[in-house]
């Protein structure tokens, strides 16, 4: 008998536990959070140690802005609002906001890796690598080559986007060449690193066929006769290296 009293005894005790889990789960999430928005954290997801937009300046946007959550409610606080605000800017990719319940708003910040450097005709901005142009920010250090000339947006995001991705999967090219130029008529001049020469690219096409040329010559021509014996390498013929004496 005592055996069965215990055993109500601890189911009973064990549905008041529940039953006042459950009640005070359903009562305390429909509470209001009266909490007030004292602190702005942005987290830096990605930028390295000196990214193009820096936490104060994005601190400044959101405080500046009519969604400044600061002072006020959680309840108050709009998040999508503020995340819009940031992706109006072109270097931000994405931005994640959230609050916590003692009133701190976390923003974390996910910034667009820039590609290369555009110093062209029409103005100079910074390209990422799915070819968006966004404005010259901050100091853009990169192994990555200056490119200059007459540059139209939808060359950069597309051909010369292409051409970039193709030296920056070659080690040998990505470091030889420093600097591109772009004429009005898309054909592409490349400055290298090593030996005092222009190379004339023609159009962004072959663009394989061109360099593997280049290679060739570079370690059959070159090598024997120095690499400033020439002005100009010329690559715009099918199956030639046309070369200009200095």
């Amino acid at each position: 008998m005592k055996q069965i009293l215990k055993l109500l005894f601890l189911s009973l005790l064990l549905l008041v536990v529940v039953g006042y889990g459950i009640f005070a789960l359903f009562y305390f999430s429909r509470q209001p959070n009266t909490a007030k928005c004292g602190e702005i954290v942005v987290k830096q997801m990605n930028g390295g140690e000196d990214p193009l937009v820096s936490e104060a300046q994005i601190r400044n946007t959101v405080t500046g802005s009519p969604f400044n959550p600061i002072g006020k409610s959680i309840p108050e606080i709009n998040t999508e609002a503020i995340e819009a605000l940031l992706e109006k800017n072109k270097i931000i990719k994405n931005t994640v906001v959230y609050h916590t319940n003692s009133g701190k708003v976390i923003i974390k910040v996910y910034q667009r890796t820039p590609f290369y450097k555009i110093m062209g005709e029409n103005g100079n901005f910074l390209v990422d690598e799915e070819g968006i142009m966004m404005p010259m920010q901050g100091h853009f250090i990169s192994k990555a080559p200056i490119v200059s000339g007459t540059i139209e947006k939808d060359f950069a995001a597309n051909e010369l986007r292409n051409f970039i991705v193709y030296l920056q999967q070659h080690p040998f090219w990505n470091e030889q060449i420093e600097q591109i130029y772009v004429y009005p008529n898309r054909e592409v001049e490349l400055i290298p690193k090593v030996g005092n020469h222009r190379i004339l690219m023609g159009t962004l096409t072959d663009v394989d066929k061109k360099l593997n040329r280049l290679m060739k010559f570079y370690r059959k021509g070159l090598n024997e006769v120095g690499w400033n014996r020439y002005s100009v390498i010329n690559l715009k013929y099918d199956k030639q290296v046309v070369c200009t004496k200095r």
